[in-house]
């Protein structure tokens, strides 16, 4: 769980250490300290955690901020859109864990990372692309988008997430089926180092 992490976080880093960060509640509700995810990045500090309670909320990007985002305990948190983190500098790290991120126009993708030189730490995440609009005339089709999207970031792990790759654009008339947009991946990635461990990732 959430809390159960936190605690590990506090034996492993030690009072001086606790001192200087924060738990900042975020809640759609309005119950916690901000009401969007982004809200209290900005008002966050390095060695931060974000307790997310159940709720559905905007996406974010987090920059070069090391930062905890955290699902509470049993709470089921969404995503309209993408999580991203960019611009992490070596020795920075980002956690993200428990969130249900499906990607939204204009992102196609439910996880961006890019430009991170630190370590990006994802688990227990689910994160979908865009399906693409089903359309009744033959066109060229668009294809569905990316589950998750790593370019140029050197040490990134993911544990226990489901990536699915969106539906890419579809005719409703048999004819057009050959013009299909394809499917999108459940992982792309670029000019980076990613682990992945017990995983499921499915293309569109």
């Amino acid at each position: 769980s959430a809390l159960d992490f936190l605690a590990g976080c506090v034996a492993l880093v030690g009072p001086a250490a606790i001192c200087a960060a924060d738990v900042i509640v975020v809640a759609a509700d309005g119950s916690g300290d901000f009401t969007q995810i982004n809200q209290a990045l900005a008002s966050s500090s390095d060695g931060d955690t974000l307790l997310v309670r159940a709720g559905t909320y905007a996406p974010f990007v987090v920059i070069n901020r090391d930062v905890s985002i955290l699902a509470d305990e049993g709470a089921l948190v969404f995503v309209n859109g993408y999580a991203a983190v960019t611009g992490l500098e070596a020795h920075k790290t980002v956690v993200i864990g428990g969130l249900k991120a499906f990607a939204q126009l204009p992102a196609h993708y439910g996880l961006f990372l890019s430009q991170n030189a630190g370590a990006v730490r994802v688990r227990d995440c689910i994160f979908a692309g865009f399906d693409v609009p089903m359309e009744s005339d033959c066109d060229i089709y668009q294809a569905g988008g990316d589950a998750i999207l790593v370019e140029d970031c050197a040490d990134t792990a993911l544990t226990r997430c489901t990536a699915d790759g969106g539906e890419g654009e579809d005719g409703d008339d048999p004819f057009c089926y050959e013009f299909a947009g394809a499917g999108g991946r459940g992982l792309y990635a670029s000019d980076s180092e990613i682990v992945l461990y017990d995983c499921t990732l499915r293309g569109g």
